[in-house]
């Protein structure tokens, strides 16, 4: 079976925390197999990346494309989503005392004195 899926998601940046929408448009071709072809197999099992994947089972003699779908929307989502224009470069830099040490929780103990005094 060969197919595409075109999804309208929303993703949250890994630099500024913020959501933003994304559009992952992919093609999928699976295999498809009778369980009968997965009791020959053997219980040992080789895997190759290079190798396309081998088929899926058809189960009560259906197919569960919602699942299939799923799975491929998964895999083809970044891992570490950033907001379009955002980059490391541009957040926000720590906050260094007056003696020039880094004080990496500065925001964080000008963030609790804040919500201390409401």
């Amino acid at each position: 079976m060969a197919g595409a899926f075109d999804a309208e998601i929303v993703q949250t940046c890994v630099v500024t925390l913020e959501p933003f929408s994304v559009r992952v448009t992919d093609k999928l071709d699976v295999l498809f197999a009778q369980p009968s072809f997965f009791k020959e197999l053997t219980h040992e099992a080789h895997v190759d990346v290079e190798e396309p994947d081998g088929p899926e089972p058809i189960v009560n003699g259906s197919i569960d494309l919602g699942e299939l779908v799923a799975q491929h929307l998964a895999l083809s989502l970044d891992p570490y989503p950033r907001k379009p224009g955002v980059s490391f470069e541009s957040a926000k830099p720590v906050l260094a005392s007056e003696d020039g040490k880094i004080k990496p929780f500065a925001d964080l103990a000008r963030l609790m004195e804040t919500k201390n005094k409401s």
